[in-house]
């Protein structure tokens, strides 16, 4: 992802369609060779001086959003659709952006960005899930509920956000997950027996062991990565 959006940078800042800017420009294969701090820095640079340039806030906003520099995403973002118009990708980003910021809020202006983001595209999975989140942060449960009962529903059998879904109707209506489901979200972790022997372990040698399992799950999903709840669990660790 990072040298993508390096080549987006350097693609923007180097095309001779553009008029110069007011520093001066370095050659194409001294660009080409930059770090991505330095064509991020170059990027700032030239918006501070162009700021109604939608193809270079288009240019960084994925980049923030991939460093967590959520904030700066959502209003870059939000610029590029501001100069440029509303597509699919930029209200994504936007919306993405923002409930990030907010630590998994969805606000009012990522709300609207996911409406906007259904209607160009009424099958795109993302924007009902989050407006279902949305309702569930409202307090309305039960729409909530009955909304992600119609998703799963209507979601393709090899969809494989079907288990996230099965989830939050798990919890909110208090039902047992499905088999298919609860297989896939049970954790493999240690045994009790496991975890008694770890206690008796001094903090290097548990340190050792919990790096072992890591590594061991790390190896086994670069081999086969289509196992979302080995990710979980990697995640976790």
């Amino acid at each position: 992802l990072v040298p993508a959006s390096a080549l987006a940078a350097y693609l923007w800042l180097g095309s001779p369609s553009v008029p110069s800017a007011p520093f001066a420009r370095p050659t194409g294969q001294a660009l080409a060779k930059a770090p991505i701090d330095e064509l991020i820095a170059r990027v700032e640079q030239r918006l501070a001086t162009n700021p109604n340039e939608g193809q270079g806030w288009e240019v960084i906003a994925p980049v923030y959003l991939r460093m967590e520099r959520f904030e700066e995403a959502a209003t870059a973002f939000n610029n590029a659709i501001r100069i440029l118009g509303p597509s699919q990708q930029r209200l994504a980003g936007f919306a993405e952006a923002t409930v990030l910021a907010n630590n998994g809020i969805v606000t009012e202006p990522a709300r609207t960005a996911y409406e906007k983001l259904a209607a160009l595209d009424p099958d795109r999975p993302e924007p009902k899930f989050w407006l279902l989140m949305a309702k569930e942060q409202d307090g309305k449960k039960d729409e909530a509920v009955a909304g992600y009962r119609d998703m799963l529903a209507k979601a393709p059998p090899d969809a494989e956000w079907r288990g996230v879904v099965a989830q939050r109707i798990s919890q909110l209506a208090g039902e047992p997950l499905p088999p298919e489901f609860a297989r896939a979200a049970a954790p493999s972790g240690p045994s009790a027996a496991n975890m008694e022997a770890a206690a008796k372990m001094t903090d290097e040698d548990r340190g050792k062991m919990i790096a072992d399992m890591v590594d061991g799950l790390s190896a086994r999903l670069k081999k086969d990565g289509r196992d979302p709840a080995g990710w979980q669990r990697l995640v976790s660790a």
